[in-house]
């Protein structure tokens, strides 16, 4: 990931309607399909941490990150320390250790996704769940892509035959952000008319217009997961290890 768009992501990431939005969705999934379930839960790629108060709810916190900056913000929460690692070599733990694996929005900046989706399903504990987001079709790829090092966007059925070729089984699957999907894929499509912008800049909106987007994109949530979303911006997969 570019430096900057770094720099970007941890100065908004705990206000941003989109990761606030996010991080409710990602709370009810769990949620629903694990409960009150307490084991131990590695989030790989947690960037500052702000994921942190959602999952510590299923157990305790192990995380992973690869960037300094990110991982020196996310150790100064103080909720657990937070250790250098990479997908799919780059992870020093053992087989078969945790209950719960957080991959959100991280798999599409591995370039080997199918070797990293079976490195996480050998980290499970059967039975195990695991729950993956990732930027959604790659139609509407994008300079913010660029800058993110994305090596790839994904639709919902592509993910899911990757997950369930790693030997997993897929318990839930949707698009997400689809409501405001609509303004996504506009955005997208006009920013390629235009020259990249020498600068990244991700602002919070101002208070009104974030709680509304915020309300928008989280409040898919209430539909989550008895229904399936057709189309969004992100794709959600939460998927259990057999055994």
């Amino acid at each position: 990931m570019d430096a900057s768009l770094i720099d970007a992501i941890l100065d908004v990431e705990d206000h941003h309607w989109w990761f606030r939005g996010r991080r409710k969705i990602v709370a009810r999934v769990l949620r629903s399909w694990i409960g009150d379930c307490r084991g131990r839960v590695l989030e790989v790629g947690c960037g500052s941490g702000a994921n942190f108060k959602v999952l510590e709810e299923f157990g305790e916190i192990s995380a992973i990150e690869l960037d300094d900056a990110s991982r020196e913000a996310a150790n100064h929460r103080e909720i657990t320390k937070v250790i250098d690692g990479h997908l799919p070599d780059g992870i020093d733990m053992p087989d078969e250790e945790f209950e719960l694996l957080a991959l959100l929005d991280v798999l599409e900046h591995v370039e080997d996704d199918e070797s990293a989706l079976a490195r996480i399903n050998r980290l499970l504990k059967p039975g195990g769940h695991t729950i993956i987001t990732v930027p959604a079709f790659q139609f509407i790829w994008s300079h913010h892509d660029d800058l993110n090092h994305h090596f790839r966007r994904y639709t919902r059925k592509g993910l899911m035959q990757k997950v369930q070729a790693a030997g997993l089984t897929v318990c839930y699957s949707s698009y997400a952000n689809c409501l405001l999907f609509p303004l996504v894929l506009v955005g997208r499509l006009l920013s390629r008319c235009l020259p990249p912008p020498k600068d990244v800049e991700i602002k919070t909106p101002p208070a009104a217009l974030n709680s509304i987007l915020e309300g928008i994109f989280g409040g898919e949530r209430h539909l989550m997961p008895t229904i399936r979303f057709p189309f969004g911006s992100s794709v959600l997969v939460l998927a259990r290890k057999n055994g």
